[in-house]
């Protein structure tokens, strides 16, 4: 599967004739790209991702206008869309079709933004340089990020769930996935009971992470069951005003292959 990225054209001679940017001038600078993965397309392979750093934009950059026209009329869906923001907040809206198989021999392929059916050919390299940035992305190196959960100027005590992340294998050019499983239940309630702060009804806590995920699921467990909880855009969420000991449980989803569980207690007294 290769790169599909819907493109105005910009005529210009220094570029065999040729530059894809739709942008008024070949130099102008981009200083953000944003992919996000297009609903209407099928593919649990799709990573959404946003590049800043220069490195990064200028490989984006170079697969473009690189491209070459391919004879002929294409019809076909797209796995991106993707916004290229210039220094001046002008933007350009393309969208790409990306496979994550790495594979030397793979061309990407290129769309008109104008005229769908024509469509331009990315080289194997360009296509591959492409593909590790956006699998790079979605990886942390130094492990998931750890959330803290604070009620004023207090910490309260996190205990690690199952878990699931990635890495990326600079050999292979593929994303190793580890996942791994909670102590015991009963052992795991226990610590985590124990180590449970008191707090005054209708308190509220707030749920801090360094790099915020995709989505972020808390739920209250009573006896058993899971009762979520609503927490608001900046983390807060609010305690019952039923006194007693409450256990919560917090997931946070940074992509597929990355996410986390984490458990916490409180006394409400």
């Amino acid at each position: 599967m290769g790169i599909i990225v819907l493109l105005a054209i910009y005529n210009h001679e220094a570029d065999n004739g040729i530059f894809h940017m739709g942008l008024k001038d070949p130099h102008d600078m981009i200083q953000k790209a944003t992919f996000s993965c297009n609903p209407k397309w099928k593919n649990d392979s799709c990573i959404e991702a946003s590049f800043t750093h220069p490195d990064d934009l200028q490989i984006i950059i170079n697969a473009i206008k690189h491209a070459k026209p391919i004879e002929g009329l294409l019809d076909t869906s797209t796995e991106y869309d993707v916004e290229l923001v210039n220094t001046d907040q002008t933007t350009h809206e393309y969208s790409f079709s990306l496979g994550f198989e790495y594979n030397a021999r793979t061309e990407g392929l290129m769309l008109d933004n104008n005229n769908s059916h024509q469509g331009y050919r990315i080289s194997s390299a360009d296509t591959n340089q492409l593909r590790d940035i956006i699998l790079q992305s979605s990886t942390f190196p130094e492990g998931l990020p750890e959330p803290t959960v604070q009620i004023g100027e207090t910490t309260i005590s996190l205990y690690a769930g199952a878990f699931c992340s990635s890495s990326w294998d600079q050999e292979t050019h593929q994303l190793e996935a580890m996942c791994g499983i909670p102590p015991l239940a009963d052992k795991l309630d226990q610590e985590i009971q124990s180590q449970a702060i008191s707090v005054v009804p209708s308190s509220q806590i707030k749920v801090d992470f360094p790099i915020k995920p995709a989505k972020i699921e808390l739920y209250m467990v009573k006896n058993g069951e899971h009762f979520p909880v609503k927490v608001d855009t900046s983390g807060k969420y609010t305690v019952p005003l039923e006194r007693g000991y409450v256990k919560y449980a917090l997931s946070a989803i940074w992509n597929k292959d990355n996410n986390s569980q984490y458990y916490f207690g409180v006394y409400i007294r």
